[in-house]
């Protein structure tokens, strides 16, 4: 069995179109793929191209500069709800979900929408800035 180690993006009412085409246009760098969860909400997930086109077998520290490297990139938009990194983390939760989940669950490297945030009660004290448009849960040292 394959586990899929990916960045996994919920776009909402942004739709999916301008994360794919920052994504698509890293020069090859990743493969996009879109689709749609239980509720029709929007997802991009993006894949290393390197690492699904070779089976890739190298240090294992490769997924933590892997997954600096995602989040460096998802850094830059602003276009999306939520996102995490890590292995098959495709429509990682719903957006009722994650709506439901959060005051009583961490997770780990997941990044939300500033609006999100102030949406849900009581779990502003688990996130810090991650850009001007989304906060998040550190998982990860990025450089």
């Amino acid at each position: 069995m394959t586990l899929i180690f990916s960045l996994s993006i919920e776009c909402g009412a942004l739709g999916t179109e301008g994360v794919s085409q920052y994504f698509q246009g890293k020069g090859g760098r990743y493969k996009v793929n879109t689709f749609q969860d239980e509720e029709s909400n929007p997802w991009v997930m993006i894949l290393d191209a390197a690492l699904y086109s070779n089976y890739y077998r190298g240090p294992k520290d490769f997924f933590e500069v892997l997954t600096s490297k995602y989040y460096q990139d998802l850094k830059k938009i602003s276009f999306f709800r939520y996102a995490i990194v890590g292995l098959e983390v495709d429509e990682f939760r719903t957006y009722n979900e994650l709506i439901e989940d959060l005051p009583t669950w961490e997770y780990p490297g997941l990044v939300i929408s500033n609006q999100m945030v102030k949406e849900i009660k009581g779990v502003e004290s688990k996130f810090e800035r991650f850009n001007s448009s989304h906060m998040w849960i550190p998982g990860w040292k990025l450089d």
